[in-house]
Order: structure tokens, then sequence, then C-alpha cells
């Protein structure tokens, strides 16, 4: 008998089958080729979570268009046939191990470098950097590119796509009166500034089906720097019916008042399941979308009061993967004491830029998945002495 019986219960979404309720929240890697084409140690990074029993393993930073949506350049550019001929193979991986292989797509709005937002100013108030206002076409154009970026995802292999709506990127820009001050049908009211949200979403079901699944990041709260959890539900209340998954993260990229560029990673200061307060609130306003909790989670036990409880449909989890991608198997085993939990202490996300990959204080292999392929364990365990 399952000891979360819960967290392991299968779930249909469109015409995909989920194994469990355990996602892969979307993750970075920047250890690509010259033509930022994953590396066959890339691949093995995501391939490694897939063998650990997570539902979905999500590849983050895909760009849909590297023209106007990019913010640097050590990120997918899902356009390049030969980039995404590698992302086939990647997508392959992941499905061949029983997960589904997901992609999040992302546009960087005024932080991108054509430096367009919803609404003309300066970016983070800086008057030496000032943005412009898209235009109507733009708009209806941008939906589009989420659409055919989407409808490539599904073609080479993805079994579904996350919108990054949260953190401060383009349909988050759209959202928050701090950063949209439109007074057409794309702003003023929060339907009006949720619109462009809800038709990215309609837009991707018109171009791959109503049963390919489509999962959207937002940020249910932005703390000091602007909207609070009530702005939040009524932005998920815009995406109900639209997205199918309303995935509850928090912060705005970018803002200096509450550190947020932290605050949507929990640091190891702040309780288990920190944000779960906020996908708990926003589910009991929401009547046709799933929900999604997300934000300091590897306890089984508190994952599977989540599900159980009614707080969120799914859980996320991206850094309890990185510290241990077996933690899904191990909890369906009932083997607690076995996993390795993760203990925030940002040393993944500090050794991405020296080394271009995600690496762990706490599991060596994160990041040499390949190189730890190589070398089967000993088959007694060796103790280490001091040499004092």
């Amino acid at each position: 008998m399952l000891k979360y019986p819960h967290l392991f219960s299968p779930i249909k979404i469109g015409d995909v089958v989920f194994r469990n309720r355990i996602f892969g929240s979307p993750t970075g890697h920047m250890d690509f080729h010259a033509d930022c084409s994953p590396t066959d140690d890339c691949i093995a990074y995501y391939e490694r979570k897939a063998m650990g029993g997570a539902a979905t393993v999500c590849v983050g930073e895909c760009h849909i268009n590297p023209v106007v949506s990019r913010m640097g350049s050590m990120s997918i550019d899902i356009t390049d046939d030969a980039i995404m001929r590698a992302m086939f193979k990647l997508a392959d991986r992941i499905t061949r191990l029983g997960a589904v292989a997901s992609m999040e797509l992302q546009h960087a709005g005024r932080y991108a470098n054509a430096r367009l937002g919803p609404s003309a100013g300066y970016i983070d108030d800086n008057p030496s950097d000032p943005c412009t206002a898209m235009t109507e076409e733009q708009i209806l154009e941008t939906i589009q590119m989420y659409a055919k970026a989407a409808e490539r995802a599904k073609y080479y292999g993805f079994g579904m796509v996350t919108i990054h709506g949260g953190h401060g990127w383009l349909p988050q820009q759209f959202f928050s009166t701090a950063t949209n001050t439109r007074t057409d049908k794309w702003g003023g009211t929060a339907e009006n500034r949720g619109r462009f949200a809800a038709a990215v979403c309609d837009a991707i079901h018109d171009a791959c089906g109503s049963g390919y699944p489509v999962e959207f990041r937002i940020s249910s709260t932005e703390f000091e720097d602007g909207y609070g959890i009530e702005e939040g539900i009524e932005y998920a209340k815009c995406l109900d019916g639209h997205a199918d998954i309303i995935h509850c993260s928090v912060g705005i990229h970018g803002t200096t008042k509450s550190e947020n560029s932290l605050r949507w990673a929990p640091s190891m200061f702040e309780p288990d399941g920190t944000f779960v307060q906020y996908a708990s609130a926003i589910k009991k306003h929401i009547k046709k979308s799933l929900v999604a909790a997300v934000g300091a989670l590897s306890d089984p036990v508190l994952m599977e009061d989540v599900i159980a409880s009614g707080k969120a449909d799914i859980v996320n989890v991206a850094r309890g993967l990185v510290c241990d991608p077996d933690l899904p198997n191990k909890a369906r085993a009932g083997k607690d004491s076995e996993i390795v939990k993760c203990i925030r202490c940002y040393g993944c996300n500090d050794a991405m830029f020296p080394t271009l990959r995600l690496l762990c204080i706490l599991n060596p292999e994160t990041g040499r998945e390949n190189e730890f392929a190589r070398y089967a364990p000993p088959p007694v365990k060796q103790r280490v002495h001091s040499c004092s």
C-alpha cells in the first residue's frame, strides 16, 4: 500500500496522463555548445530527473524568438531547427523514462533586447533605460509567437509547455499595474490586464489542440513591489479555463525593496512549503483549471498533505530534484529517510555562472551525471579517515 496515495495518484490533463503529482519545476542549464544547443551533459542532467520518478521534467529558459524575447545569449533558441533536433533528443530521453517533457517558454518583455513592454517608461525606474509600449499589432504578433513556439515544442517531442508568466516577464508585465498603464483593452481593469495571458493560452490550444497541456506560471504576489495576493487571485481567475495548470510562484524581477530575486527561491530561513499559502488562496477561486504549488517543497509528508487537503492539485519541485532527483522514487517506496533534502543554500545558483552547469553541495552527481554513469559505486561503503 502506498504511503502517499494522493501524491502518487496519476492525473490526466488534456490528452496526457501524468504518473504522479510531483512535477519538475523549470530549471535552466547553460552547458551548451557554441550554437546554444544542449550538450550531452546538459541532456543527462534532465534525463536523470526523469529516471528519479518525477511526473514532468521541464527545460527552463527557452525563448520564443531570439530577436525580441531573449534576455542574454545563454538560452535555448527554439526557432533554430538544428538546436531543436538536439532538443528532440533531450525530450526523447525524458519521455522514454516515463516522464512528460515540458518546455518553458519565455519572453522577457521590457527586459529583452528590443525593450518592448506593455507601456512606455523606464526599466526599473532608471531614466537612462527607457522602454516603449507595444503596439496592438506587436501584441497580436507576440501572442502568435507563443503559439508557434508551442507548436514547435510539440513537434519536437515535448508533451506540454510551461509559460513563464511570473517573476516579472512579459505576461506579468501586462498584468502588473506597476508596469501596465495602458487604457485600451490590454490595460486598466484586472480582466483587461490579464487578457494577454489568457490569449496566449488560447492561441497555444488553437495551434496544438485542446488536449495539449498548457501550464502557466504566475507570480501570486509581488510583495512590497506591486500587487498582493488579492490581485494575484484576479490574475489566476483571468487564466481559469484557459490554462490547464496555474502554477503559483511569487516575486518580480529587477526590484530591490524586498530582494524579490531571491523571494521566488526561498532561503533556508523560511519554512518548508512557504508559498503553499498562495496556491491555497488561489485554488478557492478557481473552477476549471488545476492549481500547482511551488517553493521549498522536498518533504513528501508535506507534499502529501498539500494534495490530500486540497490546497493544490500538483506540487512543483525545482531545487528538491536538483539535490535528489530520486526524491519521487524514494517517497513512492516509503524510503523517506534516504531522501537528501535541499537545504536551500543557493549553491546550485551560485555555481551556474562560473561553471555554466548546476551543481549541488549535497549531491556530487548533480551536474556530473554522465561522469557518474561511467563508474559503478563500490560494493562496500568506504570510511574516510582523517590524517591527524
